[in-house]
């Protein structure tokens, strides 16, 4: 199983890969497996359209969509919104993957 992470422009953005095994009917139908993505400490280089690529044995089986907005942080002194960088709520936990 290998995930890729393209940017609005097709690059690619980073990449992960796993080993998993989903036992399921002999009748060889598809079997539905859950996972989860670790998005921790990626940065986004630009707003716009992503798309997380999921391959299985090479082959492309789905492609998700994800869209990147960028916020406007409120500033302080004159009221006005202005873009900067955002900081997560909390930190990501240490040590662990």
């Amino acid at each position: 199983l290998r995930f890729v992470l393209l940017t609005p422009d097709g690059t690619e953005l980073t990449t992960a890969a796993a080993r998993m095994s989903a036992a399921g009917r002999a009748e060889g139908r598809d079997t539905v497996l859950t996972f989860s993505l670790d998005l921790w400490n990626l940065s986004f280089p630009v707003a716009g359209d992503y798309s997380i690529r999921i391959l299985v044995n090479g082959s492309e089986r789905k492609r998700l969509p994800l869209v990147v907005e960028e916020r406007a942080a409120a500033n302080a002194a004159t009221g006005e919104e202005a873009a900067s960088p955002l900081q997560p709520p909390f930190p990501p936990p240490t040590g662990r993957a």
